[in-house]
């Protein structure tokens, strides 16, 4: 439940953003996206959409696996790099990336702590 929620909510939050970032990239003054970072949230919001529609837990641990490090990597990098292409210009892209981060790795921690506490099902 926890992975599927992540993904589906994650995916459509950042498929409208990347929609956002295509359609004049500002969200009033509080956020600026750039046409290839849109793209690249448009491209991770359908994965992780993918993810949520999949049938096996594995599939969709994989997909938050994925979508989680990437966005972690973005968010770190919007910390410590000043410049580069897919470093968000404005702080709340950042934080939005790194709160993302946080709760795909609290979400898949929890499932894979579920999966290892139930019991195994004889075939």
């Amino acid at each position: 439940m926890g992975l599927t929620l992540y993904n589906r909510l994650c995916g459509w939050f950042w498929i409208v953003l990347g929609v956002t970032g295509w359609n004049g990239g500002r969200v009033g003054d509080y956020l600026y996206l750039q046409p290839g970072v849109s793209k690249a949230y448009l491209a991770l919001g359908m994965l992780a959409i993918l993810g949520a529609r999949s049938r096996r837990r594995y599939n969709a641990a994989v997909v938050t696996g994925v979508v989680t490090t990437l966005f972690a990597i973005g968010g770190i990098l919007g910390i410590t790099l000043v410049h580069s292409i897919f470093v968000p210009k404005t702080p709340l892209e950042t934080l939005l990336r790194l709160l993302s981060a946080l709760w795909g790795g609290y979400a898949l921690i929890a499932s894979i702590h579920t999966w290892m506490h139930t019991p195994a099902q004889e075939v």
